[in-house]
This record gives structure tokens, C-alpha cells and sequence, in this order.
């Protein structure tokens, strides 16, 4: 998540903040699937 156009997407999308989105993609990476996966956990 480099571009600031990438992180308002996916956190309007997701619905958690970019320090959460961050996170997440730290853990599993950028797939949108797996990060959606992760959320529900």
C-alpha cells in the first residue's frame, strides 16, 4: 500500500483505518481476498 489513492479505497471499502489496512497487509499481504479473510478471524 504505497499510493495514498490505494489506502483511501481500501479503507472506505473495508471500513477500518489505514494503521489497521497497514497492519493487515504486514501480516498477510496484499491480497485483497486473504485481507478480507483476515477481517472476518
Amino acid at each position: 500500500m504505497q499510493e495514498d489513492y490505494e489506502v483511501k479505497y481500501w479503507t472506505h471499502e473495508l471500513g477500518i483505518t489505514s494503521d489497521r489496512l497497514q497492519h493487515l497487509v504486514d501480516k498477510v499481504g496484499n491480497s485483497a481476498a486473504v485481507v478480507r479473510k483476515e477481517l472476518q478471524r
